[in-house]
């Protein structure tokens, strides 16, 4: 990065709330800078900017904390967990948890139910459901947590100095219009891009196997751990359907607000 600025551009690329994601992630990013940076999101017909209160130099971006921004989720057993990952969620321990609580107040709310014992009852009342589980739920269920987690080890296995060049050539490569140069190995899935989605449009002839994976040769690691970012800052997805089968995500459109 040889030069400062204070303004970022994240293009509508696709129309949908993947652009929101990425560039709510790039201004979380910048915000957690040292300094205390202010950061401010503005929208525009065809981009959202990220808007600085002081230029990003290279000095700034090196004090970018080595951190993905979002938790390791660790569905079941089989999941690893590389060494030096700290940020982790136990998926089944987290869904005991949702579920005692549930039932605690269908117990208390509905009349017929099963009611439990008053120690039981305490006891499920002092479990603290964590605020991003209902993310953390839709990003199992849509299985985008395969792909979050391998982001998630890229960021934390790398050596510190490692870590800052890889921020700071990113961001300078990002500024001038390229792709991140950053070949982390990701996936691209339906919650993070819905344009990726088998149906959503007509990409291919039928002779064409759609499982052929052409579509993660334009997928940017850099933009796509952005998302991943924006999603747990700015997403608010919601089960519906009588077994809640069916996921719906809000994504509000930052038009003009601080980080």
């Amino acid at each position: 990065m040889s030069e400062s600025i204070q303004a970022m551009r994240v293009p509508k690329a696709t129309g949908t709330h993947s652009d929101v994601l990425a560039a709510v992630g790039l201004a979380d990013l910048l915000a957690s800078a040292g300094n205390t940076m202010n950061v401010r999101l503005v929208e525009h017909e065809t981009e959202f900017k990220v808007l600085l209160d002081r230029p990003l130099d290279a000095a700034i971006a090196q004090t970018i904390p080595q951190a993905p921004g979002y938790p390791f989720l660790k569905t079941n057993e089989e999941t690893s967990v590389p060494t030096g990952i700290a940020d982790v969620v136990n998926y089944k321990e987290e869904k005991a948890k949702a579920d005692r609580t549930k039932e605690a107040a269908n117990a208390k709310g509905k009349k017929g139910a099963k009611a439990l014992d008053t120690e039981t009852q305490q006891f499920i009342e002092q479990e603290t459901i964590r605020d991003d589980w209902r993310l953390l739920q839709v990003l199992n269920t849509l299985q985008g947590d395969e792909t979050a987690n391998k982001v998630h080890t890229a960021v934390m296995t790398l050596t510190r100095e490692k870590f800052r060049n890889a921020v700071a050539s990113s961001l300078a490569n990002v500024i001038a219009g390229r792709p991140s140069g950053l070949t982390w190995n990701v996936n691209t899935v339906q919650l993070f891009t819905p344009t990726s989605a088998k149906g959503y449009s007509r990409l291919k002839p039928d002779s064409t196997d759609r499982n052929d994976k052409t579509k993660q040769k334009w997928t940017d690691p850099f933009w796509e751990w952005m998302k991943y970012r924006g999603y747990f800052r700015v997403a608010c997805p919601y089960f519906q359907g009588q077994k809640g089968e069916h996921v719906r995500l809000l994504c509000p459109v930052p038009k003009d607000i601080s980080v």
